[in-house]
């Protein structure tokens, strides 16, 4: 058997249970049970873990071992999505307008 070969098995008995806290809420942290403190720290973890790893899944890896609950996790997988998303379309605008200027400094 190869080493290439071998694929990950996800585990059977993993469950998870997102607990909407507070249905009124006008922003889904506040939904989640989230407190604006607490917002604040995840958001710094993520950015951290960010700027820190280059691969999204190192990024996710480290960020959520300083997740306490669910709605945690989830709430920081969505904010690394944001950042990995804005990061790729700013790479593209990017590339997109040097190409765009070669052509100008003829």
């Amino acid at each position: 058997m190869s080493w290439f070969n071998r694929k990950k098995k996800y585990k059977s008995n993993n469950s998870f249970d997102l607990l909407i806290i507070n249905d009124n809420a006008r922003t889904l942290q506040e939904s989640l049970g989230i407190s604006k403190e607490r917002y604040e720290n995840i958001a710094d973890i993520c950015r951290n873990m960010y700027n820190k790893h280059d691969k999204t899944s190192d990024i996710l890896l480290y960020a959520l071992k300083e997740m306490k609950h669910i709605n945690e996790v989830t709430y920081a997988v969505m904010l690394i999505s944001k950042y990995t998303e804005n990061n790729r379309q700013k790479n593209e605008n990017s590339l997109f307008d040097f190409l765009k200027n070669l052509g100008e400094n003829e």
